[in-house]
């Protein structure tokens, strides 16, 4: 069974985060996999910023534009029930590793 995404603009939004030892963004008041899509200043999607799935609190991103990450994802355009190809890697804290496929996060 996956985590179904949820909208939260407070993912997005720099006023509550932590930041730990590494430089990394964790949130507290967000449940796991709550998301929002971040815009360019032209006010496109440029990517995905999330709570980590399994609940550790760490916010990651998910570039869907070139020029917004290193690495970018394939996004099918549903900002409402995203799928995201390929999987999404923590590389440092938890390590989560899944897929978000038709709005729901599953894990490997």
């Amino acid at each position: 069974m996956g985590i179904p995404i949820t909208f939260d603009k407070r993912v997005n939004q720099w006023e509550g985060h932590q930041i730990d030892a590494q430089g990394f963004w964790h949130r507290s008041d967000v449940a796991p996999g709550s998301a929002w899509w971040a815009r360019g200043v032209d006010g496109e999607i440029a990517c995905l910023r999330f709570a980590c799935p399994c609940g550790c609190g760490s916010i990651g991103t998910c570039p869907v534009r070139p020029g917004f990450g290193g690495s970018t994802w394939q996004w099918d355009g549903n900002e409402a029930s995203p799928t995201l190809a390929p999987s999404i890697q923590k590389l440092s804290g938890c390590r989560w590793h899944g897929y978000l496929t038709n709005g729901q996060f599953l894990a490997c």
